[in-house]
């Protein structure tokens, strides 16, 4: 399974998780819920016309 989720820059990624982006930030209570997870972040650039 993947979530999206969609950010206005780099700058607010990097304000969420910390200088290494592709890093995957998980909360405390996030072993309630999931079973696996993936530890690594792809990022894409999403240009809108």
């Amino acid at each position: 399974m993947r979530t999206f989720s969609f950010w206005t820059s780099r700058d607010d990624i990097t304000a969420f998780a910390g200088d290494d982006i592709g890093i995957a930030v998980f909360y405390p209570e996030d072993d309630r819920y999931l079973i696996d997870r993936e530890t690594t972040v792809d990022h894409f650039d999403v240009v809108r016309a």
